[in-house]
């Protein structure tokens, strides 16, 4: 059932844990482990994911520009990476710090609650190779007669001297379209969101005093720009990659996966580029 977020809520257009946070009544935990009060982290992690996705957005502007060149596509695969980098902390402390504001160190040790693994994995994963395993992001375009469409792999060793995309991430698809990229992580973060609010609601004891709707003009903006994007997908892009989003100003609705893609007609000339010693070098990507 797809998950559906309201302009008029307590929360307004904010994950519903922003709420919840605000109407959490003692006792709290955070400061036996050291942290901050869980609506002070929400806040701090909130707002760097979002100046991360306004800048992918605004990368993907600069390269739609007829100026646009290599180093336009460089400039948005920077932004991407600190998108899914700052996409992964705010997960992270959803599956972990919110909780531990609620729950004691006994209690916490006992607790099973885990993000599902699918909605987390796809952005974590991501992150994590880049971080530990020396995978870095390449970027992938397809065009065609009448549209071009921007995407990226993940690339890593796959043998010595030889680069493709990372197989523990690229198993269905060997690229991702931004189109529906950018459209699952936001919506992958507010699934998660909801799953760790209904565990908060289960521990804490909460005020039964709404906290005051505060509109986020910012936030209505970005959900706007990224409901905006073109749904032109890979030759490999399924509707089962792309999650339902929709947004008509008042309300978000999203869901994992089952929302509309569209494949340009005619034949596509796919490339992919990975930036080594300062050098842009190009290379085909064999993508079905």
């Amino acid at each position: 059932m797809p998950l559906l977020i309201r302009k008029d809520g307590p929360g307004g257009l904010l994950p519903p844990i922003a709420s919840i946070l605000n109407r959490l009544q003692g006792p709290l935990f955070n400061a036996e482990w050291g942290l901050q009060h869980p609506l002070a982290i929400f806040n701090r992690r909130w707002t760097t994911f979002e100046q991360s996705l306004v800048a992918v957005l605004d990368a993907l502007d600069g390269w739609h520009s007829p100026r646009a060149n290599d180093e336009t596509s460089e400039h948005l695969l920077k932004s991407q990476k600190n998108l899914l980098y700052d996409a992964t902390e705010l997960i992270e402390d959803f599956e972990k710090n919110m909780l531990r504001a609620v729950l004691s160190r006994e209690t916490y040790g006992k607790n099973r609650f885990s993000l599902s693994k699918g909605l987390r994995n796809h952005v974590v994963v991501q992150c994590n190779k880049m971080k530990h395993a020396h995978a870095y992001l390449g970027f992938v375009e397809a065009r065609y007669q009448f549209a071009k469409i921007p995407g990226y792999s993940v690339f890593s060793l796959t043998e010595p001297d030889t680069l493709g995309p990372e197989k523990n991430i690229h198993q269905q698809r060997e690229a991702f379209s931004f189109s529906i990229e950018l459209r699952k992580i936001v919506s992958n973060v507010y699934l998660l969101a909801d799953e760790v609010t209904q565990e908060i609601i289960k521990h804490a004891t909460l005020s039964h005093t709404e906290p005051d709707n505060k509109i986020s003009d910012r936030t209505s903006d970005i959900l706007r720009r990224v409901n905006d994007l073109p749904r032109l997908a890979f030759p490999s892009e399924r509707p089962a990659h792309m999650p339902i989003y929709h947004f008509d100003g008042t309300t978000l609705e999203i869901d994992d996966k089952g929302g509309e893609i569209h494949h340009a007609s005619g034949n596509s000339t796919i490339s992919a580029s990975h930036v080594g010693d300062g050098v842009t070098k190009r290379f085909r990507v064999p993508i079905v």
